[in-house]
Order: C-alpha cells, then structure tokens, then sequence
C-alpha cells in the first residue's frame, strides 16, 4: 500500500500439524484398517470465509489434497461466500488415506501469487475419518501466513468435508443455522496459536414497546366477572438472551410490561481471537408452561463496533452504546393460532415490522475472566443509570407524509388505505399507541384501463402526519448522510466517465476526463464536513469512529493526491481506475452507523384488517439537518417507492410520496408544504344504515349509526369538540368517495356496453306467445332500460350498432337458457323445463373526450355508497343484493400554528353504574392543490430496445414486452417472439395524465415512471426486470427532441440488462408547448420518431467458428452433436452441428454471416448472443450453454465515404475488408483482405454508374465465396488431419502437443501474426476459465498480457467482476472489453470454450433513409458538375485501394469464447 516496498520478514514456520490431529488419530485403531488399496473420493465443500486480513479484493480457496489442487472461483469481499464443492479421488488404502496430507490456502487472485497468499491451514485426512459416518460438517479453520506466523490469525474458512468410500454415497448436508456453527469448539486453530481470554460486558438497562405475545382469553373471561376499572394486563413476560461464539447469557424476566427494566450487568466470557463475527441479542417472552417465544433477534457485528490495527490510538476492541438497539421481524399484531411470518424474528431475513428496542451498552476487557463462583449477573448501582438517562433525553419529531400518487395496486375487491408508522406510534391495530393521522381515508383503486389499478385521489392528496419523542441522533445521521453523499458523489462521476468508456472516446478525452474527476474527488474528500462528536453526549463509540473515518478518508486524500501530481502521477489510466475503484470502496465500508436508535419508518398498504404489501425507510434518509450534506437524501423531496408483500418477490403497490422528518422546532422555519397547496384537517364520521323489509334504516345495525370506518367507534355529529387552539370553519357536509366517480370504462379509449335481454315464461308455453315477459338487466342482474333506450354516455359516442353476443356460449341467436332468473346457471342447450332465456347485446363506443373526466352523475344524489356487506367493496348505485350503505361526513378545523390535534370523544353509551368512556380519535389530514395548479400532461415514452435480459424460456430466450406505469395510466408494447435483446421501436403515447403543482417546479422534479419489462408465456408472465426513471419535462417554447439513453434493469434479484429509451412529457392546453406530430404508425405501433431513433446501417457481420473445446455434460449426457446459434439485431444465424464431437471438434464449414442494420453510434449496439444447443435422438434439442458479446464496435470495419459530390449525388462507398484467408503451412505468409470497390451510388440519372457497381459487386461477392469456400475446406482438412492423427494413436509427447493446440485454438496451419499488429476489425482474444462454473460473470479483458501468463494461470488474476488478463495465442494480446455467460449445466462442470473469429464489414448504406436519395434536390447541379464529381470519386476510391492493398493486413485473430 501506499508505493512503499514491504521490508521482508524473518521467517519463523510453524511445523507439524495442530492438537486437533494428534487427537483424531488418538481415535483411530490403525490395526482395523484395510492396507487394500481402494477408490476414495473426497469431497470439500467450501462454504464461506470470514474476518480475512489486509486489502483483499477477490479471495478464491486453493486445496492441496497428496498431490493434488483444486480450487474455487473468486469471490469479492473480506466475507465471501462461496458454497462450493470441489471432489477429489484418491486410489489408497485406509491406513495411507488418514494420513494423506491436506493444505487449505486462501489466496486473493488480484495479486501475484507470491503476495497473493492470505492464509493457509495444514492438516490430514484423520480429521474428517473420526466424524460421524467419515464426515465433518461446517468447520472452521483459522489460516495464518507460513511466512509471518507472528501476525496470528489472518481469517477462517468454513469448510465441510467428506470421505466417501467406495460403493457408498455423498450424505446430504444437515441444515445448520449461524450461531450453530458459530461456536468456539467448532474451530481448528494451528500450531503456535495463543487464545486470550477477554470478557464482555453487556449493561442491560431497559426496553420499550415489546408487543403482546400471550393470549388474552384468561382478560377476557377477567373482564366479564371483574367490577373495577382496573387497566389491561400487558401480555407479554420480556426477557434478553445474549450469544456469542456458542456462549450465552440470559437476563431476568420481567412479568407483565411491555416497558421492561432490567438494569442488569451481564459478563460473557470469550477467548480471542474468534472466528464469531456477531453479538446475537435474543429478546424472548417468558412461558410457564411452554416453549419460551422468539419475539426479535438483534445481531451487531464486532466489525461495526471494534477495529484492529497495530496503531493503538487507532485500534479498539468492541464497545457500543449505552444506546437504543431496534428490533424488527413479524408483525406487531398478536395471532392466537399461528404467526406465518415468524421466521423474520431470528433476524436473518428483513423485518417486516418495528418490534421494540432495548437500551444496552457493551464493553470488552481482554485478559479478565470470571472467578470461580462468581455471578455472571449482578444489578447497576441507580445512580449511573440516572446519568445515562439523563444524555437520553427525549425531543419531539415530526414526521409528514404526502402521497401524491399511488399506482400499481394489487388489490381489485378491497377498499385500500395506507398506514406510516414510526415504532409503535401511527400503528392503527396497537391497541397501546397514541392515536395520530397515521392513514389516508379508505378507498376503491380504480382500473387505469390496461393492467393494474390507480390511487384517485386528483387534487387533494391524503396526508399523514405524526408526532413521536425519541432521544437525539442528529450526530450520527449527520456524519452517516455526508459519508454516503460522498459514496454517491463517487459514483456518479465514475458513471459518467463509463459513459465515455462505452463510447469509445479518444484515449486523450478519456484522460482529460478522469482527471477532472480525481481533482473533484479531492476537492470533495478535502472539504467533507465531518464534525467530531460532542464528548459530553457522545459515546466512546462515537470518538472512536470518528478517528477511524478522518484516517481512512485521510490516506484516500493521499492515494487521490498521488494519481494527480504525486508517485502515481505516471502510472497507466487502467491502472489508475482500479485505483480509484478501490478508494470507493474503501468509502463505501465507511457507509454504517451502529448506534442509530431510532427506529425506521414503515409504510403499509391495508385492506380491511389485512396488511398487505410494505416499505421499510431507514430514519436517516428522511430525517432533516441544516448541512446538506448531512440531510436525507428523501427529506423534503419526492421519492418513488415500491410496497411489496411480505416473503414474497411480488410489487403491491408504487407510491410516490413527499417526506420530512426532523425536530419539533425545525418546522416552522424549514417544513413548507408543496406550492400551490395547503394542507387542511377534517374531522370524519360515517352515517351508516341496512336495508330491512325492502327499505332502510338505522336500526339493528351491527356498528353504530355514526362511527369511524371501520365501525369501531360511535362518533355521532355533536360529540366532536375542536381541541385547544384549534376551531371549525365550515359545517358539516357530505363528502363523496372519488373513486366512486369512475365507472367501468376509467381509463379506456373504447368501451363495449352491454346489455341481457331476458324472457321469462309460464310452464307449457312457447317462447313467442303471450304468456312470455320481456325484462332487460346489466350484467349483475339489476334492471336496466331497453337497448334502444341506452343513450350514449357523455363525452363518447357511438362507433357500431347493436350486435348480438354469439362468440360464447349459447345457441345460434345467442339465447343461453335457466330454469328460473334467480338462479344463474345458464345453459346454451334448451330443455322443455326451462322457463327463462336470455342473450347478451353489445355496442362500441369511443371517447372523444378527458379520459379522467368524473361521472357525477353515477353517484347517488344523497351521496350513499352501497354494498353487501360494510367489509366489501362499495359502489355508487344501489343494486339487487345490497344490505348496507354508508355516506362520509367531513368538517373542516383550522388553527394559526402548527400543533398536534386529537378529538376527545365522550361515547354516549352511559349507565348509573359506569360513567361514559372518553377516548382520543385523530383527524384527517389532506393536501389540497388549487384548482388552476392541476395540469394535464402527454407521456411519450419511446421504447426502442433492450439489451442482455433473462432468458427465462428453456431455449435461452424469452418473449418480451414492455408495460409502461404513468400517474394513472399504463401501456403496453407488443411481443417480441425468442429474444434477449428485443427491438421494440414503439411509442407509447398516455395522454391526459394529471399532474398537481406549478409547472416549473413539475419540471424540476417530474413524476416517476415505472417500466416493466415481462416473458410472455402461456400460463404466466414472469418479471424479467425493471427500470424507474423520470422524463424531460416541456412546458412551453421550443421543443428540442431528446436522446435515447441506456437504464439498468433492476427490481429483482434475477433482473439484468439495459433498457435503450427516452421519455418526453409535454404540458397539454393552450399555455402548453405545441404538441409534435406522432411519429409513423406502423404495425399496430407508433414507431420512434426519427429524430430520436440511433441512425442504423445495413452491416455484414461476419463469423468464423473453427469449434468447441472442452464441453462438460449436461443432464449427465456428453456434448456429441452441437450447433451455434448466433444472435445480432434481432437475426439469428445457425452454423451447422459438428457431427461427432469426439472425432472432430471443428465446424466443417466454419465461415458464415448475417446482413443486418445495426445503429451507428456504437453505443446503441445491440449484443452479440451465442447459443450452444445439442442435437441429440427424437429431435431433442436441449440448450447447453450460452455467452453474449456486449462491446464489439471496436471492431467494425473501416469503410471509407466519398464526401462533397453534392446534394443530388450523395454518392456512400463502402471499403468492404473482406477477411479471404488462405491457411497455409508456411506460417511466414502474410493474410491480406482484398479490398474492392462496391460502387453503390445513389443517382437515377446514371445507369451506367450502376451496372459497374452491380458488376463489381458481384465480382466481390464470389471472390468472398470462393475464398470462404477455400478457408472452410483448409480448415477442416487441417482439423480432420488433427482428428486423425489422435486417433492413430500417436505418442505421448506428441499426444500432449496436439490436444494442447486444440485447446488453445492454434490450428495446424494458421499462419503467424506479429504482436505490433493491432486488430482492425475482428474481436482478438483468447478467453479460457479453468475450474467450476458460475451463474452469472462480466469477463473484462485487458491488453498487455503475454502468451505464457495466460496459459500458465487464466484465473489467477481474476475479480468478482471478473477482470482476466488473458494472452491472445495469435497477437500475444487481447483486448475485449466486456464478455459475459451464464451457467445452465451442473453447479459442478467445467467451462466449456468456443474457437470463434466475428469480422464485421460494413456497407455505407444508412438505413434511415432507407438506401434512397431525395432526387428533388437533382436539379441543383448541372449535369458536367455531378460527372466530374462521380469521375474524382472513382479516383480517390481508387487510390485508398490501390494504398491498402500494399499493406500488409494482420486481420484474422481467433478468439475462445467462455461458455457455460
């Protein structure tokens, strides 16, 4: 580090093995062992490492088992995770198989082997032979370096092994959580290795809002016979369980609190170093007569509250606190039977909800253990409890929320309502919480005409607003947000250089470029404000933190300093971005904060009682400060949220919301609501009623006449008294539920009315006499008017007359009959007891109107709402079946300054024995926008392509589309059929979407949009991905058309690719911008407009497949007949299969190519997609292995474009380089391309000009052929000549020589290329991946490596992100930037390679313009001006053809393609 030369220690090794193998071969009885030699086979399954020493980036674990080595892929961190199986097979006998030695190394493959070594372990067989059934399970092993013993410890690994006789087989693995595994017996240490016992002190002081967890039958039947008011029990007996390294220790219970007290001093004694990396606090709930119940598990690292270091003012050993530790798992709410989601409370996974949190403080001593008999448990004296207390003093927060808008919503029957809770506070089920506005008021989510379903809440959007007290963590939020604002800052401006990378810049911008970054970087890094802590509040954490981060951000100052002016100055820009990769994420482990107390906010969507989807936002993403650096990245912005279900990989709903969280005395100055709006509270009751005997009433209810809405409470109109300093400003009116004002066709452009008509008649009669009744019903059976009788519905008219309903079900004029109308069982067959029939009209209509326009008149005048049941939906108009209605009441309040308000209601339910209960009820809150701020905005989303995404299908494709989600609308593109990079080029166009706000703050912080990328497949639609972004807003003037950009695909834990799109949004009306014409409609489609479409080319990508190397098994059958097919732009090109693998692994014919249009620009090139399929018996097919080839521009083709020949005489020739190659045994020819002139000019007026170019267009496209033909057959001769001289059955030595070439991909006969030979125009790389695959790997490939580095170790220098330096066997270098496959076989099989050249020409014919001319400009130019143009054409072609062909052209280079 840091450029200095490590001073060389002396080395002490360590010989012999540890006590843990003398002690297991104590256990073996060698006289009952076989001395047969026998087949063994050894399995090591490598599982994880953890607390490993130094810089590390990619560690991999190498086994030496006797004379053996395997070893891992490469993982990325300091913790990786590996679960890999390595399997070994040994011929010995029992007694030589103990003591078969073993060497367990951990090595970083960034570096040189010689530095590279981490660690290592040295054992025997004898291990893992005295283990149950010869095996041994999930044990760790201390490493240290053989070179440096005194170090001690440099990290464990976590291992399984086992010995698996012959005729036996491998035992599965038993399922073992962490702190099962976690313990100190569980560890093999070397050597030489010294424990030192140490102690931590854990000071357990209290807890709070610990949930119920007993049942309340036993308050129940209490309640019926007991006359006091005494409060309810709290149920739950709290009490904390602390583990670490297998070693536990519980605290005293607490009967009966959900608030306990402990004020307990706990000692855990613990020897070090330890392989535990985590302190796990257990809060249980004590059971007398039961299992004791897991309410929540809390785990602290020791790497977020220790460091080491040799420096001691650096280093630290575990402290935290005293402060808050928050739990989270299952949901608060008790469930008598059983809690499906309490799994989430051993902490592994994500909570779901705030469960309590404790106050603790942890301190280490080293060197003390406890004394014999003395109590691990002893009290805290009540004075330094008082002190602690005392710097925890409470502040009142307040927490706003507005939602402006919801979409994407899940559910369809239910009313939905949306709940923000902070701890227990806002929590609408807690019987316990304070009542607050913590839920917008339930509603209908309205169809937005496509797929899902909208929030309509227009213009006043529903707020929540909460007050809560916690202790002061402004601190540490504040020192958390400008570490991660520098994390982000970092990354954004390496983005923007990537951008330049995939661009191809100049070498000289790209510099330019990276140095303006390192100079911002170091402007950032030198003015972070990073404040110490106060010493009379802080926590000895708090110093001891700040001293690590100013160090670490310190020496980043350094490393940033010495790439620009200082050691590093010189150093290659490849070098410097790995640099500066490292310095990000040396940042990035700086991003955490142990000691946050305060709970995160959750946000829950709930139908009825249910909950059904949430979001978790940590405190410090909302939380307020006056730097801003040290604010929330959300504070007082709007962000886009995503709810999703419990346990599950599925969206409930998107919201986008507006946040502020901060200190009481922060509101006034800092927290204003949006412009143009204001935020109003209304008190709130329901006037609820039953029909009975044909009509409505109030009696005999189930809930009370006036109550909230959930029936709870009787809050009658009178009982509500404005609390203090508020007052009421208007009377009571009734408020209408919005939803309510959408009909069945919100949303839609074209509707289909319908209509039954019905006959019922008496038993004996016919159809047509005059005992036959005629009635008319909608769908739902209710009376509905003639259809002749329906008028059109405002705002639509009618496109098609009334058409009887007979693509169903029923006879030919469309009768479906029933024995009676009441019972809906309709058969299409008449029978002679049928008495009633029916048949379905419909009719076509069109908007011509808003689409969000409100159907007022739908809504019942008295403003009733109807349903079944009071827990169903409800609808506007009254129908046959409803038995309940209801009507919302509002009344405004208002006040001068902002503070909390709650009602205090008197229920009127009052006796002479019991006086009337009071109880708190919280208002609703709103903000209501103007109505001149709701403007009506165009989306057009311009959805060109998608590049890189799942195949989810078995053939290695999918059928994508895309769905776009804006404000209350959605779209949908069409199907692209078997593709990973799918060419849409569509416009969706939404219009009319309302957006609230002035226009300019709209257009400094534009809505969301949500795109969905899906496989269509005939049962289901899986989520392939997706991408949230926001579009360029237009409000006026002129329009300037925007550009298509790259987005990542996200969203799931399978996503990956890029979305290639553009998104424009344009205020509508009359003071909007004026509106550009649609693009061309084609194919049911809007295409993009041509002004953003990339411009494309017609190319000839061009491929030489020589073969396969090295296919592993799939579905336990060998590879014997494959076939390549290669996808580019939407085209597909098969080679065809190699007959038998085994005899000849070259394509017979290997030359092939595909004419397509690819864009321009390079940037918007869509991947090159090799699939590898098995042509096996019954025409079976299977998909074997794939890669995909993301950057490939760099090897176009030159061509050269004969400028200045006039408007008329735009005359584009295409140099085509032709790779003829002729494989020849002399290895000192020279492969030239033959360069011709193709001559295709584009001008009607010059046919001879055109029979030349057509002349000698065909002249080329033979001499391609025949040249193709010759190579094919040469290589395939030299291949067959290979094949057979295997087969004969050579020596050895020459045996060894030949599959060696092979493998390599250095065929008989290609000739040699110099290394001073740069590739022109086909990909140059040999790209080879020793061991086990992997499910997904970028493979970046650098220049500069030589031929032996590459064969000697391909992955020797390798990352996560898998950066292989790789010699080319023709160049000596390579240079691709990014290559990229995907596992489909055995976790267990090798790689596989594929021998491949790509050559890709281009022609100049743009395919924008379609290969044509605009010949109204001919007349512009005379015709001897455009011959002397065409005649100094030909001669400057000429002349380049003429130059080129004396070059000596170096353009074929192979390339081994990974494929897994």
């Amino acid at each position: 580090e840091g450029g200095k030369k490590k001073k060389k220690k002396k080395k002490t090794k360590e010989e012999g093995y540890s006590a843990d193998v003398d002690a297991a071969h104590e256990h073996i009885n060698v006289e009952q062992l076989s001395k047969k030699e026998e087949l063994f086979q050894i399995r090591f399954i490598v599982h994880k490492a953890r607390k490993l020493v130094g810089a590390i980036q990619v560690p991999l674990v190498r086994i030496h088992l006797d004379t053996k080595v395997l070893r891992t892929k490469p993982k990325k961190g300091k913790n990786p995770r590996w679960n890999e199986t390595v399997t070994f097979s040994l011929t010995k006998s029992e007694v030589e198989l103990i003591t078969t030695p073993i060497e367990i190394k951990v090595i970083d493959s960034a570096k040189d082997t010689q530095y590279g070594l981490i660690g290592q372990y040295k054992c025997d067989l004898s291990i893992a032979w005295v283990g149950k059934g010869k095996n041994l399970f999930y044990k760790w092993f201390a490493l240290i370096n053989p070179d440096e013993p005194q170090d001690g410890v440099t990290g464990y690994v976590n291992i399984s092994i086992q010995i698996i006789p012959p005729g036996e087989a491998a035992k599965d693995l038993p399922k073992m959580r962490d702190e099962e595994v976690d313990v100190s017996d569980n560890v093999f240490f070397p050597p030489g290795i010294e424990l030192q016992p140490g102690t931590f002190i854990v000071r357990l002081l209290n807890g709070e809002d610990v949930p119920q967890m007993d049942s309340a039958m036993f308050e129940g039947f209490k309640k019926l016979v007991q006359t006091s008011e005494d409060p309810p029990a709290e149920l739950v007996d709290p009490y904390c369980k602390i583990e670490f390294a297998g070693t536990q220790i519980e605290s005293s219970v607490r009967y009966c609190t959900f608030d306990p007290i402990w004020n307990e001093q706990l000692m855990i004694p613990g020897e070090f170093p330890s392989m535990a990396e985590q302190i796990v606090v257990k809060l249980y709930d004590n059971d007398d007569y039961a299992i004791d119940d897991l309410i929540a598990t809390k785990l602290i690292r020791l790497s977020d509250i220790s460091y080491s270091a040799s420096d001691a003012v650096l280093g630290f050993s575990p402290t935290f606190g005293p402060a808050y530790l928050p739990f989270y798992g299952s949901t608060r709410e008790f469930n008598d039977v059983y809690d499906k989601f309490a799994d989430l409370n051993y902490g592994v996974k994500e909570g779901i909800a705030y469960r309590g949190r404790v106050l603790l403080e942890i301190n280490t001593k080293m060197e003390t253990q406890l004394e014999a008999g003395e109590n691990p448990i002893s009290p805290i004296p009540e004075q330094e409890t008082d002190v602690i207390m005392a710097n925890l003093q409470r502040h009142k927060y307040h927490l706003f929320a507005s939602f402006c808008q919801g979409n994407m919503i899940c559910e369809k029957e239910n009313q939905v309502e949306f709940e923000v809770s902070i701890g227990d506070y806002g929590n609408k089920f807690s019987p316990f919480a304070s009542p607050a506005p913590s839920t917008t008021q339930p509603c209908n989510a309205v169809y937005d005409g496509n797929e899902y379903h909208f929030m309509p809440w227009g213009r006043t959007k529903p707020t929540v607003i909460l007050h809560s007290q916690w202790e002061d963590v402004q601190y540490r939020v504040e020192s958390l947000n400008t570490l991660i604002w520098m994390r982000d800052f970092m990354k954004m401006k390496m983005e923007q250089y990537e951008v330049l990378l995939r661009a191809f810049a100049h070498d000289y911008e790209l510099e330019v470029k990276f140095e303006n970054n390192l100079q911002e970087l170091l402007s950032a890094l030198t003015t972070l404000p990073l404040e110490p802590p106060d010493e009379d509040t802080c926590t000895d954490l708090d110093i001891n933190l700040h001293k690590i981060r100013m160090f670490i951000i310190n020496n980043l100052i350094d490393e940033v300093k010495a790439m620009l002016d200082g050691r590093l100055m010189y150093m290659a820009r490849k070098e410097k971005e790995k640099r500066l990769d490292s310095v990000m994420e040396k940042m990035e482990d700086l991003c955490f904060e142990p000691q946050l107390g305060i709970p995160d906010v959750f946000i829950w969507m709930i139908c009825g009682t249910k909950r059904v989807a949430y979001h978790r936002i940590p405190i410090n993403e909302i939380m307020y400060s006056k730097s801003k650096f040290g604010r929330g990245k959300h504070c007082g912005s709007t962000g886009s949220f995503f709810l999703k279900m419990p346990q599950k990989d599925q969206i409930g709903a998107h919201l986008t919301l507006s946040l502020w969280f901060g200190k009481f005395e922060h509101v006034e100055q800092t927290f204003k609501p949006p412009r143009g709006s204001e935020v109003i509270v209304y008190a709130e009751t329901y006037e609820n009623q039953m029909c009975l005997v044909g009509g409505w009433t109030s009696k005999l209810l189930s809930r009370p006449v006036f109550s909230d809405s959930n029936g709870k409470y009787s809050l009658p109109l009178d009982c509500f008294v404005p609390p203090e300093g508020w007052q009421f400003k208007e009377n009571w009116f009734i408020s209408i539920d919005r939803s309510l004002t959408f009909d069945n066709e919100a949303g839609l452009k074209e509707f289909t009315e319908e209509v039954y008509e019905g006959q019922t008649r008496l038993p004996g009669s016919v159809w047509t006499g005059n005992f036959v009744t005629t009635w008319w019903s909608d769908n739902k059976g209710d009376k509905s008017p003639d259809k002749e009788e329906i008028e059109c519905t405002e705002g639509w008219h009618w496109v098609a007359d009334w058409e009887v309903d007979a693509n169903r079900a029923v006879d030919p004029n469309g009768w479906e009959y029933a024995l009676d109308t009441s019972i809906a069982n309709y058969s299409p067959i008449e029978r002679g007891y049928h008495l009633s029939r029916r048949r379905r009209w419909n009719r076509r209509r069109e908007r011509i109107s808003d689409i969000n326009v409100l159907k007022k008149k739908h809504v019942d005048p008295e403003g009733w709402e109807y349903s079944k049941l009071f827990t169903t939906k409800f609808h506007p108009r009254e129908r046959k079946f409803d038995m309940v209605r209801r009507r919302r009441y509002n009344r405004k309040l208002v006040s001068k300054v902002p503070m909390p308000v709650v009602f205090k209601i008197t229920e009127e339910e009052a006796t002479s024995n019991r006086p009337a209960k009071v109880f708190n009820m919280a208002p609703r809150i709103i903000t209501e926008f103007e109505e001149r701020q709701v403007h009506k905005y165009q989306l057009r989303a311009y959805l060109y392509q998608a590049r890189g995404i799942l195949g989810a299908d078995p053939t290695g494709y999918s059928d994508p589309y895309a769905r776009v989600i804006f404000g209350n609308r959605s779209a949908t593109t069409h199907v692209i059929d078997e593709s990973v990079s799918p060419v849409w080029d569509c416009t969706l166009v939404l219009d009319a979407v309302e957006i609230c706000g002035y226009p300019d703050d709209i257009a400094s912080n534009p809505p969301f949009i949500v795109i969905e990328i899906y496989d269509e497949d005939v049962m289901s639609h899986d989520q392939l991905g997706r991408v949230v972004c926001t579009p360029t807003v237009y409000n006026s003037g002129t329009y300037n058309p925007t550009k298509l950009k790259w987005f990542p695909i996200g969203g799931t834990r399978r996503s990956k690719g890029d979305l290639l799109a553009a998104f424009e949004l344009f205020k509508m009306g009359t003071s909007g911008v004026e509106l550009p014409h649609l693009p061309p409609f084609v194919d049911m489609r809007y295409l993009v407009p041509t002004v953003i479409r990339p411009k494309l080319q017609l190319t000839r990508v061009e491929v030489l497949t020589w073969g396969v190397r090295r296919m592993t098994d799939y579905k336990l059958i060998p590879i014997d007949a494959p076939h390549i097919d290669i996808e580019v732009g939407g085209q597909t090109l098969q080679i065809d299969k190699i007959e038998s693998l085994k005899k000849h692994p070259n394509f017979a014919s290997p030359h092939a190519y595909v004419d397509v249009h690819l864009p321009i620009n390079e940037e918007y090139l869509p991947p090159i997609n090799l699939r590898i399929m098995d042509n096996r018996a019954f025409g079976y097919t299977p998909l074997v292995a794939v890669a995909t080839i993301k950057e490939y521009g760099k090897y176009r083709t030159e061509y050269a474009m004969l400028d200045g020949m006039g408007q008329s005489l735009q005359a584009e020739v295409a140099m085509d380089r032709a790779l003829l190659t002729e494989v020849l045994a002399d290895e000192t020819d020279i492969l030239e391309p033959e360069l011709d002139l193709l001559g295709v000019i584009k001008e009607e007026s010059e046919s001879q000009l055109q029979a030349e170019a057509a002349q000698a267009a065909s002249e080329k496209s033979a001499s391609i052929s025949k040249a193709g033909s010759e190579k094919s057959a040469s290589i395939s001769k030299a291949g067959s000549e290979k094949s057979a001289s295997i087969s004969k059955g050579e020596s050895p030595e020459k045996m060894q020589d030949i599959e060696e070439e092979l493998e390599q991909g250095t065929l008989v006969g290609v000739p040699e290329i110099k290394a001073d030979s740069p590739p022109k125009g086909e990909v140059a790389l040999d790209l080879g991946l020793e061991g086990s695959p992997v499910d997904e790997v970028v493979v970046e490939v650098e220049s500069g490596a030589s031929r032996s580095d590459s064969q000697a170790s391909l992955i020797s220098r390798t990352e996560s992100k898998a950066d292989i330096v790789i010699g080319n066997p023709l160049t000596g270098q390579a240079d691709l930037s990014a290559v990229s496959y995907t596992n489909l076989g055995d976790a267990s099989a090798e790689n596989s390679i594929i021998d491949i050249m790509i050559n890709i020409p281009q022609t100049a014919i743009d395919a924008s313009q379609n290969g044509k001319i605009d010949a109204s400009k001919s007349s512009q130019l005379s015709e001897k001006e455009i011959k002397t143009l065409e005649k100094n054409a030909k001669k400057e072609a000429k002349l380049k053809m003429k130059k080129l062909k004396k070059e000596k052209s170096t353009d074929c280079d192979s390339a081994l393609i990974p494929l897994l």
